[in-house]
């Protein structure tokens, strides 16, 4: 009886771990544009560099954000990311300082804030030379 219920109990666990979790539904505010991120960089050298950040609505428009944060990893483990941000632009453009710490294959991930707190994100990849 004992061996019984205990399997009852394990089986009920791994069924209440294996169904999905229930996620909110995401809403954009009223107002919030759509917008596409774009991402340059000065160098594509180990060393410092800045990147340029250009945040439009679908239309081309520039998008002001509250805060733009820059997350850079590379492609193979092992690496700690390298980090930057701003809270400073004009029309758009924002500069982020940022320093490529080795060559090769990176992936960066650009995090915009919207002033009412909505984000969007995207990524880009970048070969930085040694």
């Amino acid at each position: 009886m004992i061996r019984t219920t205990a399997l009852f109990v394990v089986i009920g666990f791994a069924l209440i771990g294996c169904r999905e979790s229930a996620q909110p539904p995401t809403t954009t505010p009223e107002g919030t544009p759509q917008i596409d991120i774009t991402v340059d960089t000065e160098s594509t050298r180990v060393g410092d560099t800045v990147l340029i950040v250009m945040v439009t609505d679908t239309a081309g428009a520039p998008v002001d954000a509250q805060e733009i944060r820059v997350r850079a990893d590379m492609t193979h483990a092992g690496m700690m990311p390298v980090l930057g941000q701003t809270d400073s632009g004009e029309d758009g453009r924002y500069r982020v300082p940022l320093q490529w710490s080795m060559g090769g294959s990176w992936t960066v991930t650009v995090t915009v804030v919207l002033p009412n707190g909505v984000t969007a994100e995207d990524t880009f990849d970048f070969e930085i030379e040694s």
